[in-house]
């Protein structure tokens, strides 16, 4: 398949959206391997008779556990393979994604997709390759060579 187009504002946004919650001061002062994330200023979730910031109910407390096993080298690559079907996820990154767990995975690649500006074609697109990176990063972390 060959990757699609993506406005690079879209792109840029969007990696920066993310690397948002994968980057803080504290995570550049402990080395590139280990994130911290300061989630104390993340919006509460609003009263249910008002529309809620969130991309679905409890995705900012999913958010807080999951991506705090991520380090933002990682989630660099996986967005980047995301957009471009060349680009590799690490086994490193692999292995941490795997550790994530699918629940995990598969509630921010949901908020991911919720965003308005991708089409359902980017969109279903952005599914295959997803599954490819999964199914690859499992493969890697259980040891079996691709």
């Amino acid at each position: 398949m060959e990757g699609f187009k993506l406005p690079s504002a879209l792109a840029a946004i969007t990696l920066l959206i993310l690397s948002a919650f994968l980057a803080s001061p504290e995570a550049a002062a402990s080395g590139p391997s280990t994130v911290t994330v300061d989630v104390t200023n993340l919006p509460a979730a609003a009263p249910s008779d008002e529309i809620s910031a969130e991309p679905f109910p409890g995705f900012y407390d999913m958010s807080r556990r999951c991506i705090s096993r991520l380090t933002d080298e990682c989630g660099k690559q996986v967005l980047s393979r995301l957009f471009n079907p060349e680009s590799k996820v690490g086994q490193s990154c692999c292995l941490k994604l795997v550790a994530m767990g699918p629940e995990c995975h598969s509630g921010l690649m949901t908020a991911l997709f919720m965003l308005p500006d991708l089409t359902e074609q980017n969109k279903n697109e952005m599914a295959i390759i997803d599954k490819r990176i999964w199914s690859e990063c499992l493969v890697a972390s259980s040891g079996w060579r691709t």
